[in-house]
């Protein structure tokens, strides 16, 4: 096996707890084919973990839109147990990025996010 051109960089990373009385919500999709998978999970500052959720759906998506709509589910499950404040937390930078510009963003996906914010 020949040797990288660039070596790789260990990256250490651990989950951070959020601030007493916050909820933390991590997730995260994939999609594989026509299927969509997604994950989350809650936890508050002392790891405890308050709920979570896993599914798939069967529907051709870009991984765009899985992460979109794993966000919403996050946000459903925060407001369905009545938590006041909530942390989200994800990888995917490019939704990152556009959440933070949504109100100057005039895409579909720009629209979506405004209104998941509601």
């Amino acid at each position: 096996m020949e040797d990288l051109l660039l070596p790789r960089k260990i990256v250490k990373k651990a989950w951070k707890k959020p601030h007493q009385g916050t909820i933390k919500i991590n997730f995260d999709a994939s999609v594989h084919g026509k299927n969509a998978y997604y994950g989350l999970v809650a936890r508050d500052a002392n790891g405890f973990i308050h709920g979570g959720r896993m599914g798939c759906v069967n529907k051709e998506m870009h991984i765009e839109w899985a992460e979109l709509q794993t966000m919403e589910e996050s946000i459903k499950v925060a407001r369905s147990k009545n938590w006041i404040y909530v942390e989200l937390e994800f990888d995917y930078a490019f939704l990152v990025n556009c959440f933070n510009r949504r109100h100057d963003d005039l895409t579909m996906l720009g629209h979506c996010l405004q209104e998941i914010q509601k």
